[in-house]
């Protein structure tokens, strides 16, 4: 649970005195997308009722959106505990509480940045997310921002990056031919991975579902069977060391860690850290991978395996009948 998101953060003091305890804190949370919660104008993806119609469908991207005019107006609702109040106005939420110490403190900022959010959304008619999160102890107020981050660059110029262009361009063919349907599958679950690191709020918020991706570009490529993908790496030019210290954890997270199983445990804060430290290196690995793919399969140095059968098998038909037979709006109204 929360794996990837429990990236260590501290109070940064922004204004005032250092703070001291017992005091009256504040904490506050900007919500988003603010048109949610009627801070602005702009799309939201549900119809406002007494509210003007304009949905945007993009036939290009599939999304569609409605931009509803007028506008729907701040939101503004709260609510009492014994110790705590907890309200909101437009998009920002405001919890206010007597603290006794920092770990409290600590306590209640952890609950309401990764708990508040789930809350809201399962009860909003779109998703929601926290984007920043401060708080205001007696007179001091401060952020609780990251305590560290660490983001691998590359360097490129303009003629680098052209080159690298046109390559993609001649790729093109390669990838076409039926036989390099797993060359094709593997840059897709590549590409889908890739993309998972950073449509995110933070480059944390998919990473499970970015390590799936990955596993399944391993897969389509060498097979299930470790060994075997430790050979089909090798044949792009990975030593053992590489292969050992950057791909086998992936495989090894995706078995056992919270990627393809749920997980209810909660890592030690050490463990967490060398785990992120490791989970940095993802995108350049795989985008290297995705690099040597392309170049190998292009001067011929690397074949993937025959795709084999492209339709599915007779059991796999049958469950695939089934499911669609349950999911059919005739089953649907049968079962009403």
């Amino acid at each position: 649970m929360l794996t990837y998101q429990l990236q260590d953060r501290v109070l940064r003091l922004k204004k005032g005195p250092a703070p001291s305890f017992p005091s009256r804190a504040v904490i506050r949370l900007a919500c988003d997308p603010p048109p949610v919660f009627g801070d602005g104008e702009g799309p939201v993806l549900f119809v406002l009722r007494g509210s003007g119609l304009s949905i945007i469908f993009d036939a290009n991207t599939g999304r569609s959106y409605n931009t509803p005019k007028p506008a729907l107006a701040s939101l503004e609702v709260g609510c009492r505990w014994d110790d705590a109040v907890l309200s909101l106005t437009g998009r920002y939420a405001r919890y206010e509480f007597e603290c006794l110490d920092y770990p409290t403190l600590v306590e209640r900022l952890l609950a309401l940045h990764y708990l508040l959010p789930l809350l809201l959304s399962a009860r909003l008619p779109q998703p929601v997310v926290i984007t920043n999160t401060y708080c205001i102890v007696g007179e001091s107020e401060l952020n609780w921002e990251l305590k560290e981050i660490v983001v691998p660059m590359v360097v490129r110029t303009k003629e680098e990056l052209e080159e690298e262009i046109l390559s993609a361009f001649s790729a093109l063919p390669v990838i076409c031919e039926p036989a390099n349907r797993r060359l094709a599958a593997a840059l897709h679950y590549l590409h889908a991975g890739r993309r998972l690191l950073i449509v995110g709020t933070s480059p944390w918020e998919f990473t499970a579902e970015a390590i799936l991706s990955f596993n399944k570009a391993l897969e389509v490529l060498f097979g299930e069977r470790r060994d075997d993908q430790r050979k089909g790496l090798a044949t792009l030019g990975y030593d053992s060391p590489t292969i050992e210290r950057e791909f086998i954890p992936i495989l090894l997270l995706r078995d056992w860690l919270d990627v393809a199983h749920p997980r209810l445990a909660v890592l030690r804060d050490t463990e967490l850290e060398k785990l992120y430290r490791y989970l940095v290196r993802l995108e350049p690995t795989f985008a290297g991978l995705s690099d040597r793919l392309l170049r190998a399969a292009a001067d011929g140095s690397f074949h993937p395996q025959p795709p084999g059968e492209l339709a599915l098998s007779p059991t796999e038909q049958r469950a695939l009948d089934r499911l669609l037979a349950m999911v059919s709006p005739v089953a649907a109204r049968a079962d009403a």
